[in-house]
């Protein structure tokens, strides 16, 4: 999820705050999916909370021909008929020309009229994956608003070794925007969390307790690396305990590991991409839930 500012005042995003009227801000009428405009967009304290983890696009009007900045809300505080927001720029990051964000309208679900419409919106699109596609960098925050992941029930937690990272993160994207924000625990998505002494108990607790699918992506690095060796105690306890239908391997090459064994059946990695797999996850995903519903 990303916010979406747009204004038709050409000095608007010179200071570090903007005061904006209220009809225009987070309204279904001015591009925020309605669903959005019932969970984030009430000005509630805990909204806010999770409004203000998220990054934001500061553009301008068509007309002023100036070009957008990345940047993030800082404080947001409204009043009456105004809203008041206090904003900053990364600075590091290159600004994004109004022809391109024309051209990437679709990646970011913006629509034709919103760039000639001051107003404030909320999207549901994957602002970090759709930015690094067009060639800029990667946002050096998680576009999804913040949880307690040593408290969060997570539907899908990913076991990899470091040599898949670019693999895993591409199929960890795409599960969000399937799956939905804060589904899937990755540990990019929660670096901040996860600088904390016993780290390993940390995480079984994560993938033992309080994760409905753990996906382990299987190679001859994981086999050998301690991080993974620490995740793949809490999923052979799963086995042994066998709940099959909560574990799913996806395979990298034929490397041994232990606990693995050749009855047991796989994603082969070579043959799918990274797309192709987080759809086949969605789909035990939507299993799960459908058996949940059944059952009760």
């Amino acid at each position: 999820m990303y916010h979406l500012f747009v204004s038709g005042s050409d000095d608007t995003w010179d200071s570090d705050f903007a005061t904006l009227t209220a009809d225009r801000c987070l309204k279904n009428a001015e591009w925020t999916a309605a669903q959005l405009v019932e969970e984030y967009c009430q000005y509630s304290r805990e909204q806010i909370a999770l409004l203000i983890q998220l990054p934001a696009i500061f553009a301008y009007e068509t007309g002023c021909k100036r070009d957008a900045r990345l940047g993030r809300v800082r404080t947001i505080r409204k009043h009456g008929m105004n809203v008041r927001v206090d904003f900053q720029f990364l600075e590091a990051y290159p600004p994004i020309t109004n022809d391109l964000l024309k051209e990437m309208q679709w990646d970011l679900g913006i629509h034709d009229a919103e760039l000639y419409r001051t107003h404030w919106a909320l999207k549901d699109e994957d602002l970090s994956a759709a930015l690094q596609q067009a060639g800029f960098p990667a946002i050096p925050f998680v576009d999804q608003p913040l949880v307690n992941i040593h408290e969060h029930e997570f539907q899908v937690a990913l076991s990899f070794p470091g040599e898949l990272r670019g693999y895993v993160e591409s199929v960890a994207r795409q599960l969000v925007r399937a799956v939905g924000h804060n589904s899937v625990f990755y540990d990019n998505f929660y670096k901040s969390q996860l600088a904390i002494p016993n780290l390993d108990t940390a995480l079984q607790a994560i993938y033992r307790h309080r994760s409905r699918l753990i996906v382990a992506f299987l190679s001859q690095d994981y086999a050998s690396k301690k991080w993974c060796g620490i995740e793949f105690r809490a999923i052979r306890e799963i086995i042994n305990e066998k709940n099959n239908d909560t574990v799913m391997f996806v395979r990298h090459d034929n490397a041994a590991i232990d606990g693995v064994f050749s009855n047991d059946g796989y994603i082969d990695a070579n043959s799918h991409t990274e797309a192709e797999v987080a759809a086949m996850i969605h789909e035990r995903v939507i299993l799960q839930r459908n058996s949940a519903r059944q059952n009760h």
